[in-house]
């Protein structure tokens, strides 16, 4: 892979909370920002595997030693950057994806904890694709693991999935408290927090939905609300199914309006770094 030099912005899609849309978030993102003409890179880091399988995209090979992203990160394997990454798409920029394995989903915390400066391996992993791809968003596990601290310690900022459900606003708070305590023991300025994204909405928006939006609100100083998505919003499904993004399945839907709207957030902070 040739440095091109372009300024990359590393976003990690977090959240304590499975079932809130954080999977199809990352992906949807991606395709949002590589129909602008944009490089990027989205790397499977949930042990769940949910990105890869739903991609349809074949688990890199296991083992020890074996070329894939677990090993890498362990220091067991130290080939080629590009050995690693599958090409998903290129609508008009470039959408590629670093896939899972099983090595990940059986050994990844345990293997990761044993490791020497465990917290610091995704951060020293992704110094090879920096300048080559204008984005790279990372599909962390919903737990709060030293995966998610990777994630945490590797990543310019952080976009955080809910729901309109309580669940989620107990969700939250453990993942801000996560940040808050990565801050000041794992890096050496603060993350930037991009804000909530809202899925799974129902309208009309029941009242109890809406008292949970009005908590949000509050945050909106210091945690905008960058996109809400239906529940009723097929296309999403559709899409994944088909493992297309939703702005190449469909453009004109408000799903997509959505996703490129979270993308411009994005751009415009990697673009003012």
């Amino acid at each position: 892979m040739t440095n091109t030099d372009v300024t990359t912005e590393v976003t990690a899609f977090a959240q304590q909370k499975g079932g809130v849309g954080k999977t199809t978030t990352t992906f949807n993102t991606g395709g949002a920002l590589a129909a602008q003409g944009l490089d990027v890179l989205v790397v499977e880091f949930d042990p769940q595997l949910h990105l890869t399988t739903g991609l349809r995209i074949p688990l890199a090979p296991s083992g020890p030693g074996a070329a894939n992203f677990h090993q890498a990160l362990c220091g067991r394997w130290t080939g080629e950057l590009g050995e690693l990454i599958v090409p998903h798409s290129q609508p008009a920029g470039r959408l590629d994806v670093i896939p899972g394995s099983l090595d990940l989903r059986d050994h990844g915390i345990r293997e990761m904890d044993a490791t020497k400066a465990r917290e610091y391996r995704l951060e020293r992993f992704l110094r090879g694709v920096r300048g080559i791809y204008h984005h790279v968003l990372i599909d962390c596990q919903t737990a709060a693991t030293i995966l998610v601290e990777n994630a945490l310690v590797a990543a310019d900022g952080v976009v955080m999935p809910v729901e309109a459900h309580d669940s989620s606003i107990n969700a939250l708070n453990g993942m801000l408290a996560l940040i808050g305590t990565v801050e000041e023991e794992l890096r050496s300025k603060q993350l930037d927090l991009h804000g909530l994204v809202v899925s799974r909405l129902r309208r009309p928006v029941p009242k109890v939905a809406q008292d949970v939006l009005d908590e949000y609100a509050k945050l909106a100083e210091s945690l905008p609300v960058l996109a809400t998505l239906a529940l009723a919003e097929a296309v999403v499904a559709e899409a994944w199914r088909a493992a297309r993004a939703v702005e190449e399945y469909a453009p004109r839907s408000e799903a997509a309006a959505q996703y490129r709207q979270l993308a411009q957030v994005l751009e415009r902070k990697r673009t003012q770094r």
